[in-house]
């Protein structure tokens, strides 16, 4: 959960290490329009950053590459909430 108003920097950490091939992700936060770019060996964190909006939403990321191996499209994901601000 996050407040309604505060900067949000959220950083993504490749996980996937134990695959015998590099296995790329691509987060996308759609609300706000923000991707990572690639996610993965090389790339192993990417930071994104944005100002949460209004209380009661409901911010869903999610890997938007469809050829992740070894996952089901769109399995690597979560969601924020946001809280009223103090």
């Amino acid at each position: 959960d996050v407040e309604a108003g505060q900067e949000v920097e959220i950083t993504f950490v490749y996980g996937d290490g134990d695959f015998d091939e590099n296995n790329p992700h691509i987060i996308a936060i759609p609300d706000y329009g923000l991707e990572t770019g690639v996610l993965d060996r090389e790339n192993p964190e990417v930071t994104v950053s944005f100002t949460a909006g209004s209380a009661g939403e409901v911010v869903a990321f999610t890997c938007i590459r469809t050829a992740c191996v070894g996952h089901a499209p769109n399995l690597q994901g979560g969601t924020i909430v946001i809280q009223p601000g103090s």
